[in-house]
């Protein structure tokens, strides 16, 4: 049976070893301990990523949320900052233009993106708009014939 491997981690599976050398070939497989006999379900309204934000919005709206670095004559500055309620409102703005063009509650959005910190509004706005999110990877491979 499985034993604990950290206080807050429930070892699951252990690791396989190469019969060949005799080094792992496959990692053991742990769990949080608190969901050691399942998965722990989530508390209501917190079941979905909108609802995760909203709610962290709701708790730190001051903090710091999201950040980009400075870029002066190629070279990396100081980071700035958005807050969790700067983000909240940008989100809100985004998805209200969205929807004035035409995009339904529900309905079909393709937002293709990098990783940046607009990539990370747009995900919001998706999760907000219709909780369905496509990752750039994705999205390539639809886009390219």
């Amino acid at each position: 049976m499985a034993q604990k491997a950290y206080e807050y981690l429930w070892t699951l599976e252990e690791g396989v070893e190469d019969p060949g050398n005799g080094r792992p070939s496959l990692g053991p497989v742990y769990r949080n301990i608190l969901a050691k006999h399942g998965w722990v379900k989530p508390n209501p309204g917190l079941d979905t990523c909108w609802g995760l934000f909203s709610h962290a919005v709701k708790q730190c709206p001051n903090n710091p949320m999201l950040g980009h670095r400075e870029i002066t004559d190629g070279k990396a500055g100081k980071y700035i900052w958005k807050t969790y309620q700067q983000v909240y409102d940008e989100v809100l703005h985004i998805g209200s233009a969205i929807r004035a063009s035409g995009v339904e509650p529900n309905g079909r959005c393709g937002i293709l993106g990098a990783n940046c910190p607009e990539w990370m509004l747009t995900l919001q706005v998706c999760s907000f708009l219709c909780g369905i999110v496509c990752f750039e990877l994705i999205m390539i491979a639809i886009v390219r014939p």
